[in-house]
């Protein structure tokens, strides 16, 4: 299985026999921090924590240095980091938070004009500058400022509350930046692989690479040395492999073995797209990665030595390396199968003490063979599972939760902060993927009862209408309303949801082609990844239909606001579909 041997357990290190598969593992360091980072315009080394309501749900590596870790309490970082940089994630929504940026302090920092206002630390400046280092488009400034001006209440020992009295009432998070940044990532990557080498997207910040496909090329193109022995230029090659990894446990390369001949190949596969990433100017994001001969070890490797480093793991490594692996860190170990497994066996729940359970107790903890089997080999760091390409999403989610509510002045405020959402999302898959969805679905939740929902054709602008985020918006918003009003008791509410679903190709050619919205230099550029789209404010006219229109590219998206007004005809047009 994997690289090694299970008919030989005894020795399942023989590097002769991890020659099977050369896979990577690349893991963005501090994702959502290096994002935020690079849209403040901060440096690497300044200290930055990236905030949800009350809590840090992401550091950068400066800020993990001076002692700072997620989950704590904003007191208690600014106490460990007094320069500590907070970043809020984008909030879309707004209501008493525009109140409050009217009436903000100033403090001599400019006012909202759609730049950002980085360097700016909670500790030493005003709301006011906080504000400002989080607010990035007009639309967004109002929430950003009652945002920040909450931080700086809390963080001073103030009252102000960002959970479910404050502005989480008014507003919700929204993750599209990262989004969009992931995919740039994945679209770089892409770019520089050969071969038919194979991506598995792990989340939004890290992806399983099989370059096995891409070491077979590569080792015939440095072609054989004399006498079996390894070739001057995979001598070179193996160097700079050394040179710009760890290696596992101390192990050194030796290339008279097949095993580590294509292991340090891929290695430096895993540099070069670690350097495309870094360098890319869409991107500029440093990556770990972990180079092994299974997702397993792959795995384990890109976490050892963060960040911006690789970890090889050559063959002979492998045993001393799960020796202290916590069955928390394996996949399908960190739940009640590892649980059972560290109550049977009596140990500190580490891989290596699963090694020296007997059969019968692994077959108790795992209840059936083939999971006895499984448990067996993983934890001796063996590992089968390819590394698999996965479709597209098949729904796009805009999703809020909130306090138990009847006034229906609310649930059409959060149908509309939602049908921007979706919008916006819709607008760049469809740059993206070529792809529209045919169906809208409307999630809700009544006070102690599942969820349910409802569903309706998903409405397109109509031609003249206008094009982009907020054209779409209109209409999903339109059709979102009326989807409402046809629920059975959905009162009082707890949670809302639209999802758009049901995709099907869109056109390619004639006056719906993806191409035929832009100006020629930018159907000239079609071919390239998703470019990161403007913010648009909370609210736009919405006006409903069916009729199809050209496809809509997040550059063209609109940002004026309008208040939102539901068309009389909208429930009569939908009875119509």
């Amino acid at each position: 299985l994997g690289c090694f041997s299970v008919s030989d357990p005894s020795n399942p290190m023989d590097p002769s026999l991890c020659v099977s598969r050369q896979i990577l593992h690349i893991d963005l360091d501090g994702f959502y921090a290096q994002v935020e980072q690079k849209r403040v315009g901060l440096d690497e080394s300044v200290p930055l924590a990236v905030l949800q309501w009350q809590g840090i749900i992401a550091i950068n590596y400066a800020a993990k240095g001076r002692g700072v870790s997620r989950f704590m309490k904003i007191p208690e970082a600014k106490a460990v980091c007094p320069d500590l940089v907070f970043v809020h994630v984008r909030t879309i929504g707004g209501g008493p938070a525009a109140g409050l940026a009217e009436t903000a302090p100033t403090s001599g920092m400019p006012g909202h004009d759609g730049e950002v206002r980085g360097n700016v630390t909670l500790s030493s400046a005003s709301p006011q500058a906080i504000a400002d280092s989080v607010a990035d488009v007009p639309g967004n400034a109002a929430a950003a400022v009652g945002e920040a001006m909450a931080l700086a209440a809390a963080g001073e020992g103030g009252k102000a509350s960002l959970g479910s009295t404050g502005l989480r009432c008014v507003a919700k998070a929204c993750l599209q930046r990262y989004r969009v940044a992931s995919s740039e990532i994945f679209h770089v990557l892409e770019r520089n692989l050969s071969h038919n080498a194979v991506m598995e997207k792990g989340g939004l910040d890290e992806v399983y690479l099989d370059v096995t496909s891409m070491v077979d090329a590569e080792l015939r193109s440095l072609g054989e040395g004399h006498n079996g022995q390894a070739s001057e230029a995979l001598v070179d090659l193996a160097q700079k492999a050394v040179q710009c990894s760890v290696l596992e446990g101390g192990v050194q390369v030796d290339l008279e073995h097949e095993g580590d001949r294509r292991l340090v190949v891929a290695a430096m596969i895993a540099k070069r797209l670690r350097d495309a990433v870094r360098n890319d100017p869409a991107c500029g994001y440093t990556c770990s990665a972990g180079v092994a001969a299974n997702k397993l070890l792959a795995k384990i490797g890109s976490a050892r030595n963060k960040p911006a480093q690789q970890t090889l793991v050559l063959p002979r490594a492998v045993n001393g390396l799960m020796q202290g692996i916590s069955l928390g860190k394996i996949k399908g170990l960190g739940g009640k199968l590892g649980i059972a497994l560290q109550e049977l066996c009596g140990t500190e729940g580490k891989a290596g003490d699963v090694q020296q359970a007997p059969w019968e107790v692994l077959l108790r903890a795992a209840g059936t063979v083939e999971r006895a089997q499984w448990v067996f080999n993983i934890v001796r760091g063996i590992d089968d599972e390819a590394v698999k390409p996965k479709g597209l999403i098949k729904s796009l989610n805009s999703c809020k939760s909130f306090g138990a509510t009847s006034n229906r002045n609310e649930i059409t405020k959060w149908l509309g902060v939602l049908s921007d959402e979706l919008a916006e999302r819709c607008v760049e898959d469809e740059w993206e993927h070529r792809r529209r969805p045919k169906s809208l679905v409307l999630h809700y939740r009544k006070v102690r009862n599942p969820e349910r929902s409802i569903r309706c054709t998903m409405p397109l602008p109509p031609q003249g209408a206008g094009r982009g985020e907020a054209a779409l918006a209109q209409v999903i918003f339109g059709a979102a309303t009326t989807l409402f009003k046809r629920c059975s008791d959905p009162l009082p509410c707890t949670r809302l949801a639209l999802a758009a679903t049901d995709f099907h190709t869109a056109p390619v050619e004639g006056a719906s082609a993806i191409t035929s919205f832009f100006a020629p230099a930018q159907a000239s550029n079609a071919h390239r990844a998703l470019p990161q789209s403007p913010h648009h404010p909370h609210s736009s006219p919405h006006v409903a239909s069916t009729s199809k229109a050209p496809p809509m590219h997040p550059q063209n998206a609109k940002n004026t606001a309008h208040p939102r007004t539901p068309p009389a005809n909208l429930q009569q047009q939908q009875q119509q579909q």
